[in-house]
Protein backbone atom coordinates (compact mmCIF):
# COMPACT_ATOMS: atom_id res chain seq x y z
CA UNK A 1 0.00 0.00 0.00
CA UNK A 2 2.74 2.29 0.55
CA UNK A 3 4.88 1.57 -2.47
CA UNK A 4 4.53 2.80 -5.96
CA UNK A 5 5.78 -0.57 -6.83
CA UNK A 6 2.19 -1.82 -6.08
CA UNK A 7 0.22 -0.98 -8.81
CA UNK A 8 -3.39 0.03 -6.95
CA UNK A 9 -4.93 0.20 -11.01
CA UNK A 10 -3.93 -3.71 -11.22
CA UNK A 11 -4.73 -5.27 -8.06
CA UNK A 12 -8.37 -3.61 -7.14
CA UNK A 13 -8.37 -5.23 -3.39
CA UNK A 14 -5.11 -3.10 -2.68
CA UNK A 15 -7.10 0.12 -4.19
CA UNK A 16 -10.05 -0.52 -1.73
CA UNK A 17 -7.76 -1.16 0.97
CA UNK A 18 -6.22 2.22 0.79
CA UNK A 19 -9.07 3.97 0.04
CA UNK A 20 -11.01 2.08 3.33
CA UNK A 21 -8.04 2.96 5.18
CA UNK A 22 -8.14 6.90 3.63
CA UNK A 23 -11.53 6.66 4.91
CA UNK A 24 -11.42 5.80 8.25
CA UNK A 25 -8.67 8.82 8.75
CA UNK A 26 -10.80 11.32 7.22
CA UNK A 27 -13.35 10.29 9.46
CA UNK A 28 -11.56 10.45 12.60
CA UNK A 29 -10.42 14.15 11.31
CA UNK A 30 -13.67 15.08 10.99
CA UNK A 31 -14.97 14.03 14.40
CA UNK A 32 -11.88 15.69 15.44
CA UNK A 33 -12.73 18.89 14.16
CA UNK A 34 -16.36 18.74 15.46
CA UNK A 35 -14.88 17.94 18.96
CA UNK A 36 -12.63 21.15 18.40
CA UNK A 37 -9.46 18.74 18.79
CA UNK A 38 -8.38 20.37 15.76
CA UNK A 39 -7.63 22.94 13.86
CA UNK A 40 -10.32 24.53 11.68
CA UNK A 41 -9.41 23.87 8.13
CA UNK A 42 -10.13 22.19 4.89
CA UNK A 43 -10.05 18.32 6.06
CA UNK A 44 -8.85 17.45 3.06
CA UNK A 45 -5.45 19.26 3.98
CA UNK A 46 -5.43 17.79 7.15
CA UNK A 47 -5.83 14.49 5.51
CA UNK A 48 -2.86 15.30 2.83
CA UNK A 49 -0.55 16.19 5.98
CA UNK A 50 -1.53 12.99 8.10
CA UNK A 51 -1.31 10.61 4.59
CA UNK A 52 1.67 11.96 3.44
CA UNK A 53 3.70 11.92 6.71
CA UNK A 54 2.75 8.31 7.76
CA UNK A 55 3.52 7.38 4.17
CA UNK A 56 6.99 8.85 4.42
CA UNK A 57 7.50 7.15 7.55
CA UNK A 58 6.12 3.75 6.56
CA UNK A 59 8.78 4.04 3.46
CA UNK A 60 11.78 5.25 5.28
CA UNK A 61 11.17 2.41 7.80
CA UNK A 62 10.23 -0.13 4.96
CA UNK A 63 13.88 1.04 3.79
CA UNK A 64 15.78 0.70 6.90
CA UNK A 65 16.38 4.47 7.01
CA UNK A 66 15.59 5.24 10.21
CA UNK A 67 18.49 5.47 11.56
CA UNK A 68 19.31 6.17 15.12
CA UNK A 69 22.33 8.25 14.52
CA UNK A 70 20.17 10.55 12.10
CA UNK A 71 16.91 10.84 13.26
CA UNK A 72 16.99 9.94 17.09
CA UNK A 73 15.71 6.64 19.08
CA UNK A 74 12.13 7.42 18.41
CA UNK A 75 11.54 8.82 15.32
CA UNK A 76 8.16 7.47 14.48
CA UNK A 77 6.62 8.65 17.80
CA UNK A 78 8.33 12.42 17.42
CA UNK A 79 7.55 13.03 13.98
CA UNK A 80 4.02 11.95 14.92
CA UNK A 81 3.95 14.41 17.59
CA UNK A 82 5.10 17.11 15.63
CA UNK A 83 2.21 16.54 13.01
CA UNK A 84 -0.18 16.77 15.94
CA UNK A 85 1.36 20.32 17.02
CA UNK A 86 0.44 21.63 13.74
CA UNK A 87 -3.33 20.25 13.83
CA UNK A 88 -4.33 20.59 16.80
CA UNK A 89 -5.91 23.44 18.21
CA UNK A 90 -3.85 25.57 20.19
CA UNK A 91 -6.85 27.86 22.09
Amino acid sequence: MFSSDADKTIDPQLHDAAMSTFGILLDLLERGQRDGSFRPIAVSALAAASWAQVHGLAMLAINYQLLEEKVGSTPVPTALDVLLDGMCRSD
